[in-house]
């Protein structure tokens, strides 16, 4: 049996660590894995093109595995447009496509909310999120912009908004699932104005209210965010835990940090979003 799957990376609006009420929007950055079950295979292996640990790959499949109780083995591969542990949510991504690849091969169906409420537990299983991440993988799949509620695992609110999108990579990794947590908590009384201002759907402001108390609390530099507002950009922002950066606008400056991704707001998602 074969299977194969995509899913979308996104960029930060609110965080979710430090109150677990995130925003985030899609991109239009790929994942695609594919995987083949079979009888006469032995375990679980897994490789990621261009080189990288297929570790949560293998991880998700012997997930599906075990809850499907399938008597065989399988082999796994990924190719991937977004860089890992860049704070572009790659392992959500990683996650869905693989989980939506076990599906294909199976023709299993599920929604997109039980595809990102299992995200999250195997997110949290394999140690790769601190919250579970529930937001970014929901993200992942819908597009668009989703505000969402990591604790109960439901979603507040999605919109649809078309914007250019400036996306900042410096060099060096920031694993999500290693951060210190008692350092973002304690910014919450500030993420809590941010994600009522993304409530209100002032998306911006948000972004902008998000970036400094995260930057401050992971140790990462704010020069990024000045630089864009020196430059009349108001919607920019720490993407995830980090090291990425993502403004609405276009930052030709930022090249002097780092690689820059022109794009945009991708409200196109793996599965139709349907209201409840």
């Amino acid at each position: 049996m074969r299977g194969k799957g995509f899913a979308y990376g996104a960029g930060t609006i609110v965080n979710a660590i430090a109150t677990l009420k995130g925003a985030s929007f899609g991109l239009p950055l790929r994942v695609e894995v594919r995987v083949e079950f079979g009888e006469d295979l032995r375990g679980v292996s897994g490789s990621v093109e261009g080189g990288g640990d297929p570790f949560l790959l293998e991880f998700c499949v012997r997930e599906w595995i075990e809850k499907f109780g399938y008597e065989g083995g399988a082999f796994v591969t990924s190719s991937s447009e977004i860089p890992q542990a860049s704070g572009l949510k790659s392992s959500s991504a990683v996650v869905n496509a693989t989980l939506l690849a076990c599906m294909d091969a199976f023709g299993i169906k599920m929604s997109a909310l039980e595809i990102a409420r299992w995200n999250a537990e195997i997110s949290l299983k394999a140690g790769v999120s601190v919250t579970g991440a529930f937001d970014d993988a929901i993200t992942s799949l819908l597009g668009g912009i989703v505000l969402s509620d990591n604790a109960k695992r439901e979603i507040l609110k999605r919109v649809e908004l078309k914007r250019e999108v400036s996306v900042l990579i410096p060099e060096g990794k920031v694993e999500s699932g290693k951060v210190d947590v008692k350092r973002c908590r304690a910014i919450a009384p500030i993420i809590e104005i941010a994600f009522d201002r993304a409530m209100r759907e002032e998306f911006e402001e948000a972004m902008l209210i998000n970036g400094f108390p995260y930057c401050a609390a992971l140790n990462l530099s704010t020069e990024p965010i000045i630089d864009a507002l020196k430059r009349g950009v108001k919607g920019v922002t720490l993407s995830g835990t980090g090291p990425s950066y993502v403004a609405w606008g276009e930052i030709e400056d930022w090249k002097n940090y780092g690689t820059v991704i022109k794009s945009r707001v991708n409200n196109k998602g793996v599965i139709k979003y349907e209201e409840s």
